[in-house]
């Protein structure tokens, strides 16, 4: 049924009032509210510190203290674990967690120094400073004989160590109790000031609350309006994350058929490509008569590129692989010394041909028989021999295979004198289409994917692999993968 005019003006008269109403009951609470606390400023100006600046500032300085008490407990935990670390990678990564500990030490006690402080702290802050200056030498002493393995320098160091800890932890907590109890005063003093003007709170709470119920009731008129609007937004969301959530899955699905397609693709245009590759192998050969010189050397270079793209469409074909999930670890015992040796034979040629030196060195302690991928192994190893002669412009090449029997793992250290790379380019050498630089690829070729697999197959294998390299002076990559050994004559 349609209102008429009088029905609107009256609903727009209402409207005004509540807001005047709302408007008013506003500007009552704040006049009250300030009443009240022109009454009770004269005696809270009679405090050093307010109340938020007593949370601020102790609340502050107690945190700071229990942060340093924290780390320093923190970084003595991880020098008794270095002590005690075999492991060089999880010892390099206590190393580093204890060196982050101590910047955190230094930059909480130079917060906890700068905040304003009283003359009884000063004697903390000077006993802190005594204990810090021998602490310092004495962690780099320990450090230091950590890592050039001086056992019993470092268990005296730690001893004395521990009692600097002990000290140290002793005045940070004498500093908490003191810094507590002086919270506790605070707060009393505080208490006191607002006990005078409880009177007045009282009074003025009595008349607050009649006031803010009959804002409440407006407010929840409001309210009920809004909340009608949150749950079509709330519907909404819902909504959209429904279409998001299918859009992911379809983007997925989509990666996926990628990399099979890829996968597909590489497998089919390495068929024909090895076809090629054969028949180009017999004009090669000579068992071909009268082919005219020029057209033997169009041969060898159409072979070689065949070669190439070989190469290229396997790693692609790998690398689809990979990225679709498809690896597959088959372990075989086998001679190490044997499979190594058929490995290396075409490298010798190729190191040959770039007038380098290449060769192989074994320690005595490897076993005879192992049990272990070879495939995978294979292709890592070529991978990062190929590696090392393609960019080692002059010197040698070096693979050295050894064998740690505590833990069962083999170890390969591929080494050359070749064109090294930057710490920056380390960083990025194991992602995929990623080569030292761009001029890298432009001279030496390659799709920059090989690592990358490389990298993928050695997790799969639960390995390991470090780089250690310097520009223009060589690299060293060393391969570490678990491997059990076979007794031949059980």
């Amino acid at each position: 049924m349609p209102r008429n005019n009088n029905d609107r003006n009256v609903e727009n008269q209402s409207i005004v009032r509540l807001r005047m109403a709302i408007v008013a009951g506003f500007f009552s609470v704040i006049i009250l509210v300030t009443w009240s606390q022109v009454l009770s400023y004269q005696n809270l100006l009679s405090m050093d510190y307010t109340v938020s600046e007593i949370v601020e500032e102790n609340n502050k300085k107690t945190a700071l203290i229990y942060v340093l008490n924290n780390i320093a407990r923190e970084r003595l935990i991880l020098l008794y674990q270095m002590s005690n670390e075999d492991d060089w990678f999880v010892g390099d990564e206590n190393l580093q967690s204890y060196y982050l500990l101590g910047e955190k030490f230094i930059v909480s006690k130079q917060a906890l120094e700068d905040l304003p402080s009283m003359v009884q702290e000063e004697r903390f802050m000077v006993g802190l400073k005594s204990i810090l200056k021998e602490i310092n030498p004495t962690q780099k002493q320990i450090v230091n004989a950590i890592s050039g393995g001086d056992d019993q320098l470092v268990l005296v160091k730690l001893k004395k160590m521990n009692k600097l800890q002990i000290e140290l932890v002793d005045i940070l907590n004498q500093y908490y109790d003191f810094q507590t109890s002086h919270n506790t005063d605070l707060l009393k003093s505080v208490k006191n000031v607002f006990d005078s003007a409880l009177q007045w709170i009282v009074v003025m709470l009595i008349l607050v609350i009649f006031i803010s119920v009959l804002i409440a009731y407006f407010v929840v008129y409001f309210v009920s309006g809004q909340q009608k609007n949150l749950i079509e937004l709330n519907v909404t969301l819902k909504s959209y994350n429904k279409v998001l959530q299918i859009a992911t899955e379809s983007a997925e699905r989509a990666n996926r058929s990628k990399s099979e397609f890829i996968a597909n693709m590489s497998h089919e245009m390495r068929t024909p490509m090895t076809a090629i590759k054969g028949a180009l192998g017999v004009l090669n050969s000579g068992m071909i008569d009268d082919i005219p010189d020029d057209a033997g050397k169009l041969i060898s270079i159409a072979d070689n590129g065949t070669d190439r793209l070989i190469r290229m469409v396997t790693d692609v074909l790998d690398f689809s692989k990979i990225e679709a999930g498809q690896i597959d670890i088959i372990t075989e015992n086998i001679s190490i010394r044997d499979e190594i040796e058929k490995l290396v034979v075409p490298f010798y040629l190729s190191a040959k041909n770039k007038s380098i030196d290449f060769s192989v060195t074994y320690s005595e302690s490897i076993p005879l028989c192992v049990n272990v991928d070879r495939i995978h192994l294979n292709q890592i190893l070529m991978q990062l021999i190929d590696n090392a002669i393609k960019f080692t412009l002059e010197g040698c090449v070096t693979l050295g295979v050894s064998y740690e029997d505590k833990e069962g793992r083999i170890i390969f250290n591929v080494i050359d004198t070749g064109i090294g790379l930057k710490d920056d380019d380390i960083n990025f050498l194991f992602e995929p289409f990623v080569q030292g630089d761009g001029s890298s690829t432009r001279k030496f070729g390659g799709t920059g994917i090989g690592l990358a697999i490389c990298r993928k197959l050695i997790g799969a294998l639960e390995g390991e692999i470090k780089v250690l390299s310097e520009k223009e002076k060589g690299s060293t990559f060393t391969l570490t993968v678990p491997v059990s050994a076979v007794d031949l004559a059980a």
